[in-house]
């Protein structure tokens, strides 16, 4: 809080949940472009910073491959086919 600072052990036991992988992303072929790990992002979208909401995923799938795109590249569904 604000008043005493930032604790410690809940600082260490966040950290170490948001290094777990879903298995869902961690299957994935977006995953090494895709901000699933913010936490920020996915209490925004799904309530939880430990979770990622279908809508989450596939707004990040469309902007990786609309950057790919931009930038002359293939998308990365056709890359990795």
């Amino acid at each position: 809080d604000v008043f005493t600072g930032i604790n410690p052990d809940k600082q260490k036991m966040f950290q170490e949940k948001k290094k777990k992988i879903s298995p869902g992303c961690r299957e994935c072929l977006y995953n090494p472009y895709c901000v699933h790990w913010c936490g920020c992002a996915n209490y925004q979208s799904a309530g939880s910073p430990w979770e990622v909401s279908g809508f989450q995923c596939r707004y990040e799938q469309f902007l990786i491959d609309t950057a790919g795109i931009l930038m002359g590249k293939t998308t990365v569904k056709t890359a990795k086919v």
